[in-house]
C-alpha cells in the first residue's frame, strides 16, 4: 500500500521530531550527568543522613565556599570521604573541619579547599540499589520469561473464539475460489 504525498511528509516530519528530541535527551542527559559525580556510601560514618549502601550525587563545584552543615566530599590518599563540615577555617586558604554524623570525635586533619570534589545535592535510598540488583538477577528473569508462553496461550484461546462469520462459515471450502468471487 502506498502512501499519499501528505502521508509520507507527516512520517518524515515525525520521524525529525523524534530524532530531534532524542537527541536533545541524549545532550541533556550528557550535560546532568557532567555536572555530578555518583558515589556509593560504603560505612556507616554518616548515618542516618547517609545510609549504607545508597547511592549519592556530587556536584562538582571548585568555586563554592561551603558551610558548616554543609555535606562534602572529599579525596584523601586516593580515598574519597563524605562527612559533613563543622567548621570553615581561613588561614590564607580555606580549610575544612569534617566529622562523620555516626562518629564522636572530628576527623583529624584539616581538609584544604583543593582537596574538596563537591558537596552532595541528591541521595539515593539503598533500596533502589536492591530492586536493581533484582532485575538484574536471574530471579527476576524467570519470573518474566514464565509468564509469556502463558500469555500467549491466553491470547491464541481467545483469537479462536473470535473467528469471523465468513470463515466459520466456509471453514472447509478452498479459500482461493472465495477470493475469486464478486462481492454482493
Amino acid at each position: 500500500m502506498k502512501l499519499p504525498a501528505a502521508g509520507k511528509i507527516v512520517l518524515i516530519l515525525t520521524i525529525a521530531a523524534y530524532l530531534f528530541l532524542l537527541v536533545q535527551g541524549i545532550l541533556t542527559l550528557r550535560l546532568f550527568l557532567s555536572r555530578y559525580i555518583f558515589f556509593t556510601v560504603v560505612s556507616g560514618s554518616m548515618e542516618p543522613a547517609l545510609k549504607t549502601g545508597c547511592l549519592i550525587a556530587i556536584k562538582r563545584d571548585n568555586h563554592s565556599i561551603y558551610r558548616p552543615g554543609d555535606i562534602i566530599t572529599y579525596e584523601d590518599n586516593g580515598r574519597y570521604i563524605t562527612h559533613r563540615v563543622i567548621d570553615t577555617i581561613y588561614d590564607g586558604r580555606f580549610l575544612y573541619r569534617t566529622r562523620g554524623d555516626a562518629n564522636p570525635l572530628p576527623d583529624p586533619q584539616l581538609i584544604p579547599h583543593n582537596s574538596v570534589i563537591g558537596s552532595v545535592v541528591f541521595v539515593v535510598p539503598p533500596f533502589v540499589k536492591s530492586l536493581r540488583q533484582f532485575f538484574r538477577s536471574r530471579f527476576c528473569l524467570l519470573l518474566l520469561i514464565i509468564p509469556l508462553p502463558l500469555i500467549r496461550l491466553k491470547r491464541e484461546k481467545r483469537s479462536r473464539h473470535i473467528t469471523p462469520k465468513k470463515k466459520r462459515k466456509y471453514a472447509d471450502a478452498d479459500y482461493s475460489l472465495l477470493r475469486n468471487t464478486k462481492r454482493r
